[in-house]
């Protein structure tokens, strides 16, 4: 029958001297009264060095090895931690941590636990509990305190952190460099922990990839994670956290690539949601803010400190309340895209595709939208189809009411019925065909430069039979009528102007259409003067490059020269004084 000494505490246990070999002796505590109680064995042959838990070495030089129980190992009680908090646990979590012999970190699911000095973990261990405390109502249950002489983190070099409850010291204005955990920065886990900060930061990490913090709960706290600025932040996932009485939810000194940022409480916050030199290819969805923010100078809820950096990134389901005090940068205003959002967003029933700098398009209910910044470059807004080996695929316009086709202040309409007059109507031989039994259907499609390219049906009788007829294809233009209002002037809009052509230039004897940047070949010119006292004389090309009016017919605008008709001298018309009818027999 084997005799148990028993003894008060680990520090009776170091003074003993065994009075046999595999004596076991039996605390009744480890350094707390009431916690860390078991039974430990001497072990003659052990060579371990006194780690205060699985090991305790005598003055004597004699050894004791813990009997353990199941589940004891990772548990800090039993390593000497102070659940009463009165006294700092650094050393017991440090002593666990070191031993190597457990992969987890259980912390009791009651009690406070002090922290002087950062816990250092190292062989990616984990550390867990089994409390979450909505705005941090736990304090007197499995919570672990920073106190005053803390300096960094709680925890350091942590891989996996779940079900813990953080607190600030009692006087953290006193101590602003505490905070909770210091991440590895690859493939991290927080999930499910309560930080109540007190203005502090929660979560540090110099590098970060692959790092996820999610289901976690952060009230009064300066940022829920920071990043450094050493290298660009990749697949950070803050995701289910609840935010209140919060700055920053994400601040990144570098870049920000491939994270997101899914179904976030953002309520009564301070700043913005994230902020970071550069957001690329980011999920931002159902994240919901309230309140907070700046109402005198609205705060972007998404905030990238280079210039118009938020690009290639996707939201959705988005919702903001009470919201006065936040720019959502998620859905910038018609006109207003610098240093915005750049991506593919479906928040409030539209679809808007756009860049960070400049430029969007929108899909809503009743159409498609181009909006531009007054700054932005001017781009083709165009829908195209593409051509392969079979050929060119058509566009169709399908309309059970009419077509309305719209330039500036000009408009053509193609209306349903033949009785009904456009402002600028569309005519073909239609009823004539019609009427020969021939399908006199006309497809229409944008071409080149703003013209309209029409293949309408002709028929031709054959040579060799004149009672057989055949149906061709003749390929013509849609002209252009245009009003003389003078010289182009910048910054002026010239209403009806000369509205195919860049600008118009008055020499003493003529004047000049030119078209900067795009070619005319083999155009046909029909000029009608509207002033009195006018006459029309003729017209020449301005030649693009050296002999392309002999060789190809093609020129960039052209020259109209107009005389009095009483002496016959060169004269420039007035504003008004003619109208021009241009059109392009060839633009291929």
């Amino acid at each position: 029958m084997t005799t148990i000494i028993f003894l008060n505490n680990i520090e009776e246990l170091r003074q003993r001297t065994p009075a046999k070999q595999e004596e076991v002796v039996e605390v009744d505590h480890h350094t707390v009264p009431g916690y860390g109680s078991g039974r430990y064995r001497h072990a003659p042959s052990s060579k371990n060095d006194d780690d205060g838990g699985d090991t305790i070495v005598t003055s004597s030089g004699a050894r004791y090895q813990r009997i353990w129980s199941s589940g004891e190992t990772g548990n800090p009680l039993m390593w000497g931690a102070d659940p009463t908090g009165k006294t700092s646990s650094s050393d017991a979590f440090q002593r666990l941590a070191d031993s190597q012999l457990v992969t987890t970190i259980e912390v009791p699911t009651r009690g406070i636990f002090s922290f002087d000095r950062t816990v250092e973990l190292t062989n990616r261990l984990k550390v867990v509990g089994k409390q979450w405390g909505h705005f941090g109502n736990s304090s007197n249950r499995a919570s672990l305190k920073s106190m005053n002489e803390l300096e960094g983190p709680i925890f350091s070099n942590v891989y996996h952190a779940q079900g813990l409850s953080f607190f600030a010291p009692n006087n953290a204005r006193d101590n602003p460099n505490a905070y909770a955990i210091k991440l590895n920065g690859y493939c991290n886990q927080v999930s499910e922990c309560t930080f109540r900060m007190k203005r502090l930061d929660a979560i540090h990490t110099d590098t970060a990839c692959d790092i996820t913090i999610r289901d976690c709960q952060f009230t009064d706290t300066h940022a829920c994670l920071e990043i450094g600025n050493k290298l660009i932040a990749t697949t950070v996932r803050f995701i289910r956290n609840q935010c209140q009485y919060v700055t920053y939810g994400i601040l990144s000194g570098n870049e920000f690539w491939g994270g997101a940022l899914i179904d976030n409480v953002w309520e009564v916050c301070d700043n913005s949601l994230i902020r970071t030199k550069t957001i690329f290819n980011t999920r931002i969805e159902g994240n919901w803010i309230e309140r907070g923010g700046n109402s005198d100078k609205p705060i972007p809820i998404i905030k990238a400190t280079a210039r118009g950096q938020i690009t290639d990134c996707f939201a959705s389901g988005n919702s903001f309340h009470f919201a006065s005090g936040w720019k959502n940068t998620l859905s910038p205003e018609a006109g207003r895209y610098t240093n915005a959002f750049g991506g593919v967003n479906v928040d409030n029933n539209t679809v808007s595709v756009s860049s960070a700098t400049g430029a969007g398009s929108f899909f809503k209910v009743n159409g498609i939208t181009q909006e531009l910044d007054d700054w932005t470059r001017l781009n083709d807004f165009s829908i195209e189809t593409n051509r392969n080996r079979n050929g060119a695929a058509d566009i169709k316009l399908n309309s059970a009411g009419n077509i309305t086709l719209k330039a500036g202040k000009k408009k053509i309409y193609i209306s349903e019925g033949e009785d009904e007059h456009s402002e600028v109507e569309l005519y073909y031989p239609r009823r004539i065909l019609a009427d020969t039994g021939t399908d006199a259907n006309i497809a229409l499609a944008p071409f080149m430069s703003g013209h309209f390219q029409a293949r309408v049906p002709v028929i031709n009788t054959l040579p060799a039979d004149s009672s057989k007829k055949v149906i061709a294809s003749a390929l013509t233009a849609m002209p252009y009528l245009m009003e003389y209002d003078g010289p182009y002037k910048p910054g002026e809009h010239t209403g009806k102007g000369m509205a195919l052509f860049d600008t118009v230039e008055i020499d003493d004897e003529y004047v000049s259409l030119i078209n900067d940047h795009y070619h005319f070949r083999d155009p046909i010119v029909m000029v009608t003067v509207n002033q009195e006292g006018l006459r029309f004389s003729h017209w020449e090309p301005i030649n693009a490059y050296g002999h392309s009016w002999s060789a190809y017919q093609r020129c960039k605008g052209v020259r109209l020269y107009f005389k009095d008709a009483k002496t016959g001298n060169a004269v420039i018309p007035e504003s008004r004084g003619f109208a021009l009818m241009f059109m392009e027999t060839d633009g291929k």
